[in-house]
């Protein structure tokens, strides 16, 4: 049987760390660390993005390696190449099939985009020093999720893409009227660059039917959560479509036509100023 496969990603620093996990995960996973993927001559960018096509699942190892001024005050933060490699393999991998190792006591100021992603922690600090023995416990919680999801498969798009009477996707999952109609709600993200909070797709709902029909429609990859702050530090989250949502709804069009004709939105309240008051005081 064909072994999933695995890149880990670290810093020069954390190589030690990536070899511990190369260790615990040999038996089960195909692993190649960074080091192994470049050629002489060859750009790192390149090599990145080819692997990262290549692979299953990816695994950083994050330590608070850099500092960085954070509104006047400096966080430990992880490598910045680092953070950027993440980002590519989730882009390529999606979030689910993408890890975190971090040391366990040790701050490390962690982008709040990064939350859902799967993160362990290892003790750093043992006494005899055995790292192998550190991680062991994180690695076999990463395989627990590695054998769950399986290797990767590029046919997940084709039969997303499928246009089939029951409008099913997956065998896991299959797309229901109202969900379809969330997919139509979420349109304008498609285009202005934007996303909906849920409340503002809660018309017409049950909270609990629409939360099912987020979770849903996320682990199919046609919707993603966004998060945003502002400058307070005060933090939201809406949802928005993805690739393969948008293309999804392009398959489907006459689907997503259809129950969204049968969907009307309420009626948005208009100001008068003829039947204003101008007894109310101020």
């Amino acid at each position: 049987m064909e072994k999933p496969r695995l890149f880990i990603g670290s810093s020069s620093e954390s190589y030690d760390v990536a070899s511990a996990c190369n260790a615990c995960l040999d038996r089960k996973v195909e692993v190649t660390i960074w080091d192994k993927i470049f050629n002489s001559g060859g750009d790192t960018l390149t090599s990145l993005t080819e692997k990262a096509k290549n692979v299953d699942f990816a695994l950083f190892i994050f330590r608070p390696e850099d500092l960085t001024m954070m509104r006047d005050n400096p966080k430990p933060t992880v490598r910045d190449n680092v953070l950027f490699e993440l980002g590519l393999f989730i882009g390529a991998l999606g979030k689910d099939r993408c890890f975190i190792l971090k040391p366990r006591n040790e701050e490390l100021h962690m982008p709040t985009d990064l939350l859902g992603v799967n993160v362990n922690d290892y003790d750093p600090n043992r006494s005899d020093g055995d790292l192998e023995s550190a991680v062991n416990a994180a690695c076999t919680r990463f395989l627990k999720s590695i054998t769950r999801l399986g290797s990767f498969s590029s046919k997940s798009k084709d039969e997303i893409k499928s246009n089939v009477p029951s409008f099913r996707v997956s065998s896991a999952h299959a797309i229901s009227e109202s969900m379809l109609r969330l997919l139509g709600r979420l349109l304008p993200t498609a285009t202005e660059n934007d996303y909906i909070s849920p409340f503002s797709l809660s018309d017409g709902f049950e909270p609990y039917k629409l939360n099912i029909n987020l979770i849903k429609l996320e682990r199919m990859r046609l919707i993603e959560k966004v998060l945003d702050s502002d400058m307070n530090g005060n933090e939201w989250y809406g949802f928005k479509l993805t690739q393969d949502g948008v293309e999804y709804i392009l398959e489907n069009e006459a689907a997503v036509d259809k129950v969204m004709s049968q969907y009307k939105q309420p009626p948005r309240q208009q100001f008068d100023p003829a039947n204003f008051d101008d007894d109310i005081p101020f």
